[in-house]
């Protein structure tokens, strides 16, 4: 099977851990506050979310997952200590029901298909306890002048990754960003922040509430 991130994964860090640096802090001081003692990393790539995480307070267990050999593979370079690793499909994870108190999903979603985004949304609501939390950082539908600018500066980047994940990335955002995928899954949501000049969301997401409700806290 092609590993269309085999190509990338050398220079992925590099790359993106400067943009992404202020959506993974949020995202680990959120789990601080929980707590959270089961932790799935969906999509995880080359795991620098784990890197984030304040371990001081205990050891949770933290397992990450992903389709790419070639982004695992770079998880060896940074040796958080009692982090798991595992070459996974997002659309089928081999993982019981309701096994983690917390699962997280950064840029993983708006690169494919719409069916696929239901797929692994609904693989990861299933892997997720009854009362547990769905973090999920991924691009928001841009309303305003400058949301569009941010995405007239980002578009030239899902360019060079391929057409079909351009595709997708035009699609996804056309029914309405993370937000619109996570309401129509029934999900109350609630904005956590927004990085990259806007354009980037990080939503807590979970089923309680009524499929509209949508908060915002920036």
């Amino acid at each position: 099977m092609v590993d269309p991130y085999a190509p990338f994964a050398r220079i992925y860090d590099a790359a993106t851990a400067w943009a992404l640096a202020g959506a993974r802090r949020r995202v680990a001081h959120r789990l601080a506050e929980l707590e959270p003692a089961r932790v799935l990393d969906v999509g995880c790539g080359t795991g620098m979310q784990f890197l984030h995480l304040d371990r001081t307070d205990g050891v949770p267990a933290l397992l990450g997952v992903d389709a790419s050999a070639a982004m695992l593979a770079r998880t060896r370079k940074h040796r958080v200590p009692g982090v798991l690793y595992a070459r996974a499909d997002a659309t089928r994870l081999p993982l019981p029901d309701g096994s983690f108190d917390a699962v997280l999903m950064a840029l993983a979603l708006h690169e494919n298909p719409a069916h696929t985004c239901d797929a692994m949304l609904n693989e990861a609501l299933r892997v997720l306890a009854p009362h547990g939390l769905l973090l999920v950082t991924d691009y928001l539908r841009p309303r305003t002048v400058s949301d569009r600018m941010a995405h007239a500066l980002l578009s030239p980047v899902e360019r060079l990754a391929g057409r079909g994940h351009y595709r997708g990335y035009v699609d996804f955002l056309s029914k309405g960003g993370v937000e619109g995928l996570c309401l129509r899954h029934g999900l109350s949501v609630h904005r956590l922040g927004r990085h990259l000049l806007g354009a980037l969301g990080v939503l807590e997401a979970r089923r309680e509430g009524c499929a509209n409700m949508y908060t915002t806290m920036d």
